[in-house]
């Protein structure tokens, strides 16, 4: 088992931008502006984590604003695209504050959406005719020989 120790809110920043896909030079220049950016009082590392998700879920809901996920798809899904376009290196830390101007990102990160299973269609079923079986109609099957 690998016990991780964690000095900082530098280190949790850290790891999620790596997570991202920001190298580690990339990340420790973004750290401090994200830190100032971020509403926190403790250092608590699940709070951290909240509070960047709350950041690109803003991010994610300019580039996805029609779409119908829930707030934690939404995210799931603006990670995995970022990943895909390899923005970490293309945008840096623009990713965070994308703005309505930022069209060309949001089409790029759109290009990337993957869809598991078709869009569902709601259509009529034709009612199935059910036919009674006839006791008799059995027995003569079964005794009837054929010629």
């Amino acid at each position: 088992m690998v016990t991780i120790k964690i000095q900082s809110i530098d280190d949790i920043i850290g790891a999620y931008l790596k997570g991202l896909g920001f190298s580690a030079d990339a990340a420790s220049k973004i750290v401090p502006e994200l830190k100032r950016k971020l509403p926190l009082t403790q250092e608590s590392g699940d709070k951290v984590i909240d509070a960047l998700d709350k950041l690109v879920l803003s991010a994610a809901k300019k580039v996805f604003h029609d779409s119908a996920l829930d707030d934690e798809q939404v995210v799931a899904l603006f990670k995995f695209c970022l990943l895909e376009t390899k923005g970490a290196s293309k945008w840096g830390d623009k990713i965070f504050a994308l703005k309505n101007s930022d069209e060309a990102i949001a089409q790029a990160l759109r290009r990337e959406v993957i869809h598991v299973a078709p869009n569902y269609v709601f259509s009529q079923m034709k009612p199935q005719e059910i036919t009674i079986p006839h006791p008799s109609n059995l027995l003569k099957k079964i005794f009837k020989h054929k010629k």
